[in-house]
């Protein structure tokens, strides 16, 4: 029992150091970004104003990429307070230690997650339409 009390709180170590990593992150995107609009809030030229949007759009892009997991994290630890921590939350299999290391908030074992993926990989495909005509020929006869 001593023991699988110690494992519980290195797990629970890893995932508050893992959670607390990415919320570094997230704050220096953060600051960062406050930084430069304060440092660049005279310049107006539209020019500018879009090519610095750029950055910015990926950096907030990146930021709530980060949210997401940090949200992973804070289930993880709440599956670990429940003791179901590192067990598949479709097929109820143990998740393997070494899948767990690699992706420590997983909710899945990766035959579960593969299937969910390639599920949702197919309703995301759009089969292509094939016209009954060319554009191409179209574009010729426009052209006559």
């Amino acid at each position: 029992m001593e023991i699988a009390l110690y494992l519980k709180e290195k797990v629970r170590a890893m995932l508050r150091q893992g959670r607390n990593d990415i919320l570094i992150e997230v704050n220096k995107i953060s600051s960062e970004e406050s930084r430069r609009l304060r440092e660049n809030s005279t310049d107006f030229r539209r020019g500018d104003i879009i090519d610095r949007s750029m950055p910015l759009n990926a950096k907030l892009s990146l930021a709530e990429h980060y949210c997401l997991v940090i949200r992973q994290y804070d289930e993880a630890l709440a599956r670990l307070e429940r003791d179901e921590y590192g067990i598949c939350e479709k097929c109820y299999d143990n998740i393997p230690l070494g899948r767990l290391k690699q992706v420590p908030f997983t909710k899945y074992c990766l035959k579960c997650q593969t299937s969910i993926e390639l599920k949702e990989k197919q309703l995301r495909y759009i089969p292509p339409i094939h016209l009954p005509f060319s554009f191409e020929k179209e574009k010729r006869r426009a052209m006559i």
